[in-house]
């Protein structure tokens, strides 16, 4: 797992000494606020319901402001239809136009209630595999087709992140395939995007891509997608959980000092579900047997997030941390979802406090 810092390792034993078990809320005096509180909002990919620029939306992002976030992530959308595929095409449901039109609309939002906003590109894939495992097919030109048209999609994003005086745009995340092997391609996408886009700009990468990324140097923070095993334990205890954050900690410390760039986690969370600091990255909806939600779940949850504000909220090379995530539409908080979306539930509480918020 990597080296822990002593520093680190004495943090951590601090916060864990006046912990309570199973948990008051404790926060170290060192957080910074701007540091850690930030949120990625997220849309229903078939725009249908509560999506950007809609009164539920512009709900979320007052209630991210009542809770005391400084930053938000929008996430739009690139579809590709296979693994092996080299078109990056727009949604049928939700063009282009009018995605932008409602991006640049959440970007006004989140202005009036202070917050900065980031864009973060995402790419669905059709048939639900994970994007770090493209591998596009020479018969369809292979990885050239694909860059040409992933970077028409980025640049296209980029003069919308320019238009909405984005605080950043994140160029991607979670493409291992498409980065190790690619160095020089990203380096030529990087140089066209600030030749449109004057803010900041990074990638985000899945928690065991990031040390294997040669162009940091070429961004201006290193991206983290922290969805890492906190334990193997069932029912870890807050101590517990507060160590396995140490250790990934020590890890990213790590590469953002020989990297001299600050760490960014574009995406980090946990399902209020049992077991989630063993599995994170794992999707409620896809598990089976289907989780139910219980006290227990919640709990879980909300010492994951704890483990994560101890630890990583408090590193002086953290600059901005966006939580995974919050929906568009409250509908998905429903009293007996399992699911990343936290309103409702004891980590929203567990945010409030750390930023300075209230639950409204």
């Amino acid at each position: 797992m990597g080296t822990v810092s002593t520093s680190t390792l004495l943090l951590v034993a601090s916060i864990a000494a006046c912990s309570a078990e199973p948990g008051g809320i404790v926060v170290s005096p060192t957080v910074r606020p701007q540091q850690i509180c930030g949120a990625n909002l997220s849309y229903h990919r078939d725009g249908r319901l509560g999506g950007y620029g809609s009164p539920t939306s512009e709900e979320a992002i007052d209630r991210l402001a009542a809770l005391g976030m400084r930053n938000i992530a929008v996430t739009p959308f690139g579809y590709i239809d296979s693994l092996s595929s080299t078109e990056v095409n727009e949604s049928p449901d939700l063009p282009f136009d009018s995605l932008s039109k409602a991006v640049l609309t959440e970007a006004k939002w989140a202005k009036g209630k202070g917050l900065d906003l980031a864009i973060k590109l995402h790419l669905w894939i059709g048939d639900g595999e994970f994007s770090g495992k493209l591998d596009p097919a020479p018969s369809r030109g292979g990885w050239a087709a694909w860059f040409i048209a992933y970077e028409a999609y980025v640049l296209r994003w980029a003069k919308v992140a320019q238009q909405a005086s984005a605080a950043a745009l994140i160029i991607g995340i979670e493409l291992g395939s498409a980065t190790v092997a690619h160095e020089a391609r990203w380096r030529a996408m990087i140089t066209k995007v600030r030749a449109v886009y004057d803010g900041k700009v990074t990638y985000g990468a899945n928690w065991d891509e990031a040390e294997r990324i040669t162009f940091w140097d070429a961004l201006d923070a290193i991206g983290v997608q922290l969805f890492a095993p906190l334990t193997d334990q069932r029912a870890p205890s807050q101590s517990t959980l507060d160590h396995g954050a140490a250790g990934w900690l020590g890890r990213f410390e790590a590469l953002s000092r020989r990297e001299s760039k600050p760490l960014w986690l574009t995406e980090v969370g946990f399902a209020n579900r049992e077991d989630t600091a063993i599995r994170p990255s794992a999707w409620p909806e896809r598990l089976r047997p289907k989780p139910q939600r219980t006290a227990q779940g919640d709990a879980e949850q909300a010492r994951a997030y704890r483990a994560i504000i101890h630890t990583f909220g408090n590193s002086p090379l953290v600059d901005v941390m966006c939580w995974w995530r919050w929906h568009t539409d409250p509908v998905l908080a429903q009293k007996d979802r399992v699911t990343f979306f936290p309103r409702g539930r004891p980590a929203e509480a567990v945010l409030a406090t750390a930023c300075g918020g209230n639950v409204p």
